[in-house]
């Protein structure tokens, strides 16, 4: 198996000449930084390091390759997740980009500068690669909580997802045809072709029901014959299916979502004082065409914790519907408060699906993904296992959005 650090150093003389740095460039050379070269993350393998051209320019890059195991591979969809973040700093940042740019964006970018992405596949995944800036540079980095966000990190992380958003009003504004023409590139990176969902064999009607159930035991007099909880239940009966008939039904205000926007994705920008001032977004392996309530619900419930959601649910929404309505020029129309509520009752099943096993997995202390055993293990004992992931207090956060989802009416999905 090549390493990731030994097919840097031989191809990136190679995009230095053909011009990914800018015409008539010179490589002088590449300074890896030890600390994190070669580190495996969730999905990917990262190469961070230095490089220098021979008339001096310095850059700063993140190098991604793919994962080294074939089965991991396979089961995140990692050509398909390559070819969306490739397509997103090739085609659709730039077309955003020459929709709406204001001096606001140019001081704090919402994204990172691409420089080049290769997307081969199969057999030749090692040569694979995309090659990004290290922003780090310019002061972002990932917070510190680790978990669940503060209500200053929210509130910056929603500013930039509604500035993101705001880009789909614009563009369709201003030229649909083509705004369409692009989201269609993108790449499914969640279902296979046998119909199943990443919790495979209808994973999530186990998950779901045990998560239910707790919920009931909990506060049976409240939650036993609640009319939105027999709407989960019989949402779980065939999970799979509910939720992907439910995010191939755009809505009535689609934009390209994230997909994945939750704090891992999220790299802030701090003042002297260490209050975060701006959010870059990065990560756009799981882009899709569908409501602005995929984002939502899914950062919302993924790095908000129980406290935060009851005391300021509404203002959060008000901070994302003020800065999505400021971020579009004038003339372009986008959804209020009313209509982003109607979304979120009909799709926060999606956020719900994916932090059911999320945040048992960030609960759990020092978790490490055992790939050896992924095609070993049963999908029922997979499923035990995951349920077991961050014990009590794992399931507890799970049972709290539940109970939310439950108490605010979210489950118009079918």
């Amino acid at each position: 198996m090549i390493s990731a650090l030994s097919v840097v150093q031989k191809t990136l003389p190679e995009i230095v000449e053909a011009g990914s740095f800018g015409p008539c460039r010179k490589y002088e050379s590449f300074l890896t930084d030890n600390k994190n070269t070669g580190q495996d993350q969730y999905a990917t393998t990262v190469v961070f390091g230095k490089l220098v051209l021979s008339d001096g320019e310095k850059y700063q890059l993140v190098i991604k390759f793919k994962h080294p195991y074939a089965i991991l591979r396979e089961c995140l969809h990692s050509d398909n997740q390559f070819h969306n973040e490739i397509t997103m700093y090739k085609q659709i940042i730039p077309f955003f980009n020459s929709m709406s740019i204001t001096n606001s964006q140019i001081e704090n970018p919402l994204f990172a500068r691409f420089f080049y992405g290769n997307n081969v596949g199969g057999e030749n995944f090692e040569k694979d690669m995309i090659v990004l800036e290290n922003v780090s540079t310019l002061g972002y980095k990932l917070s510190e909580q680790r978990l669940m966000l503060d209500y200053e990190h929210i509130e910056i992380a929603l500013k930039s997802m509604a500035k993101f958003h705001g880009f789909s009003y614009t563009a369709k504004h201003k030229n649909n045809q083509q705004f369409l023409e692009l989201t269609k590139k993108t790449q499914e990176s969640q279902w296979f072709e046998s119909g199943e969902w990443v919790i495979r064999k209808n994973g999530m009607k186990v998950i779901g029901k045990t998560d239910i159930n707790r919920l009931v035991e909990k506060n049976p007099d409240k939650y036993k014959n609640n009319l939105h909880v027999q709407k989960l239940l019989e949402h779980f009966n065939e999970p799979d299916n509910n939720l992907r008939k439910l995010m191939n039904n755009y809505g009535s205000v689609p934009v390209l979502c994230h997909g994945d926007f939750c704090r891992n994705n999220i790299l802030f920008k701090y003042n002297n004082l260490n209050h975060p001032i701006a959010a870059l977004i990065f990560d756009f392996a799981n882009i899709r065409y569908g409501s602005p309530a995929l984002d939502l619900s899914f950062f919302l419930y993924l790095n908000t914790d129980r406290k935060l959601r009851t005391e300021y649910w509404y203002q959060l929404l008000d901070v994302y519907c003020k800065e999505l309505a400021v971020s579009v020029p004038e003339g372009v129309v986008v959804p209020d408060r009313k209509a982003i509520e109607v979304e979120l009752a009909k799709y926060s099943i999606y956020g719900l699906s994916h932090v059911s096993f999320f945040l048992r997995v960030m609960s759990e202390e020092n978790f490490q993904l055992d790939i050896t055993k992924l095609d070993q293990v049963s999908m029922d004992q997979w499923v035990k296992e995951l349920l077991a992931l961050g014990g009590e207090k794992g399931a507890d956060l799970v049972v709290d959005v539940y109970e939310h989802i439950i108490e605010k009416g979210y489950t118009n999905m079918l």
